[in-house]
């Protein structure tokens, strides 16, 4: 099955626009639900929990997308690179999971140290997601 480039490009805007408008409805929600006012001294360290669940869903809901790719691919090819393209996604995938402040809130866990240097390594995962996405040609 051989895609040109201008389909696969095109799957890939309507995937990212997809997995951006379920980050944007989560964390809004998040938002709506943050007992701190959302001004003077919690205002940074919000700003960087709700970046940090907006980059974190959005980069697990581009993975699961590409891990459905990488697990079909791998029913026609079962090699040790596909494994490997499978098991890369997965881990990437528990990364973004993990880095979401709801999972740390869910388990009791406060977020401290918030900051740029905390969102970063997420950007980072999120586009790495996104060019395994245009990669895979889904």
């Amino acid at each position: 099955m051989k895609f040109d480039e201008t389909e696969t490009t095109q799957r890939t805007v309507l995937s990212v626009t997809i997995a951006a408008s379920v980050a944007l409805g989560v964390t809004l929600l998040v938002w709506m639900l943050l007992e701190q006012p959302f001004s003077g001294e919690h205002l940074i360290r919000n700003l960087f929990i709700l970046t940090k669940v907006f980059v974190s869903i959005f980069t697990a809901t581009i993975l699961l997308g590409v891990g459905v790719t990488y697990f079909r691919i791998y029913l026609c090819l079962p090699n040790q690179f596909t494994r490997t393209l499978l098991l890369i996604n997965v881990s990437l995938l528990l990364y973004a999971i993990w880095a979401n402040p709801i999972v740390w809130v869910v388990f009791g866990v406060e977020p401290t140290g918030i900051g740029l240097f905390t969102v970063l390594p997420d950007i980072f995962t999120a586009l790495a997601a996104v060019m395994l996405l245009q990669q895979s040609g889904m």
